[in-house]
């Protein structure tokens, strides 16, 4: 009986530990906030607004040791985002719902953390962002509005 009772406790308290998820989704703030996270699944709420990808674009703060990516929307408020930062494989993965894809989107240019920027258009309804890092990385995520942007701060970890 009390290996029976010893197997069940054991099972059990192995599968709360493994079910505990709260310290991995993060709702994507609109300001800075100055918290990085090496991985997780990051979302801004129900907001549904359709608009249309402007632009990506990068800098690097050398003396704050950070890179930012802007992703710039045509509309006044941010879309619904839903990503995902997957450590062991050094990428962002961000879903734009109701986001349309331009014909052509500017070249991004040489940056100092991230390898390739890749676009999914999916049926016209949303797109999906792959970034690839050259390291490993933390993330911020926040938004702007008026006009949209997503915001995102690297450091290298």
């Amino acid at each position: 009986m009390k290996v029976i009772v010893s197997f069940l406790l054991l099972t059990m308290s192995a599968s709360i530990f493994a079910l505990n998820l709260s310290t991995e989704i993060h709702k994507i703030p609109d300001r800075k906030k100055t918290i990085y996270f090496s991985r997780g699944i990051f979302h801004n709420g129900n907001k549904t607004q359709e608009s249309k990808l402007k632009a990506v674009r990068h800098s690097f703060y050398s003396k704050e040791g950070y890179e930012r990516l802007v992703i710039d929307f045509e509309s006044a408020k941010v879309p619904k985002i839903y990503g995902g930062l997957l450590e062991e494989k050094n990428q962002l993965h961000l879903d734009f719902f109701k986001v349309m894809m331009p014909v052509s989107v500017g070249a991004f240019g040489n940056s100092v953390m991230v390898d390739a920027i890749n676009f999914f258009p999916i049926q016209g309804e949303s797109l999906t962002l792959e970034i690839n890092f050259k390291f490993k990385v933390k993330v911020e995520l926040f938004t702007l509005e008026n006009p949209a942007r997503l915001v995102v701060d690297l450091i290298k970890i």
